[in-house]
């Protein structure tokens, strides 16, 4: 994690200004780990038919997030990846960011 944010240098970019920074600047200060969530179905079964979300788990410790779009009654369609959110746990150091866990429903 280098602390820059890349989508706002991607808008940067595209509206023809320069980047607010020289690689040279670019310092790592933290780890992440993230890992794919996807259903527990099997990927056939969902190509079949539609599956729905029966909750969601929000992470309670420091360190850790979940990106996801989805929501308690969600329906997963069946056209499309079936990956539903990221865990992503981080820290100062490689080993702090593996030993981050998600606490609670």
């Amino acid at each position: 994690m280098t602390g820059i944010d890349l989508i706002k240098q991607q808008i940067r970019i595209a509206n023809g200004e320069k980047l607010e920074f020289d690689q040279g600047d670019i310092t790592f200060e933290k780890h992440a780990i993230e890992c794919g969530i996807t259903p527990r179905i099997p990927p056939a079964t969902l190509r079949r038919r539609r599956a729905r979300s029966a909750s969601t788990m929000r992470p309670a410790a420091h360190g850790v997030r979940i990106d996801s779009h989805v929501y308690s009654g969600y329906v997963i369609p069946p056209y499309y990846d079936s990956m539903i959110g990221k865990l992503i746990c981080f820290g100062s150091t490689r080993k702090v960011a593996l030993e981050a866990r998600p606490t609670g429903p």
